[in-house]
C-alpha cells in the first residue's frame, strides 16, 4: 500500500490498485489517497480496501495472469 502522490492527491479517487508488470519485474500497488481525511468517512475506506486490494483487482489480476488458458488481453488487460 501507498499513498497517492501530492500532485495527484487533489482530483484522484480515493483509492485505486495498479496491477504487476506482465513480466513480474513491478509488483501491484493500492493507492490510497489521504488528501483530506477529515472529509472521508471511516467505514468507506474498509469497502475501498476490500474492493480494490484484498481479495478485489489484485487477487483478480492475480488470478487472471496465472490462467494460460485465457488470450493475453485477458490475461494481462484486466482494468
Amino acid at each position: 500500500m501507498r499513498e497517492v502522490e501530492a500532485f495527484r492527491a487533489k482530483s484522484a479517487a480515493g483509492a485505486q490498485y495498479d496491477g504487476p508488470s506482465a513480466d513480474g519485474a513491478r509488483p501491484g500497488v493500492f493507492y490510497v489517497n489521504t488528501f483530506n481525511l477529515k472529509a472521508q468517512p471511516i467505514f468507506g475506506m474498509e469497502t475501498l480496501s476490500l474492493h480494490e486490494a484484498s481479495p478485489g483487482h489484485h487477487v483478480q489480476i492475480a488470478i487472471a495472469q496465472e490462467d494460460t488458458a485465457l488470450p493475453k488481453f485477458r490475461r494481462f488487460n484486466t482494468h
